[in-house]
């Protein structure tokens, strides 16, 4: 995925994405924080328990309708209101 610069100006549009985006896929960015939610709602005692929690989280996650289709809605929105800003800060926007 990648946004098209504007005319005269050829590093804005990876620019953008590297600095957004910086090794992330759809799931990465949308998905990331609630699966942070769901695994650290209480303390996490050992190692064990972190795992045990993200294969759980993950499949609630998994089992929400539609959850990939508004991760890519998620990843499209934060492309374009980076290149309507210029790849100024636009986290506030969203």
């Amino acid at each position: 995925m990648h946004v098209i610069p504007k005319e005269g100006d050829k590093t804005r549009g990876a620019h953008c994405l590297a600095s957004t985006l910086a090794g992330s896929n759809p799931c990465d960015v949308f998905l990331w924080g609630h699966l942070k939610l769901l695994v650290y709602a209480t303390p996490v005692d050992t190692p064990e328990d972190i795992v045990a929690r993200i294969a759980v989280a993950a499949t609630d996650i998994k089992s929400i309708p539609g959850i990939f289709e508004c991760a890519r809605e998620s990843v499209l929105c934060r492309c374009k209101q980076c290149n309507d800003v210029s790849v100024r800060h636009f986290q506030q926007l969203l």
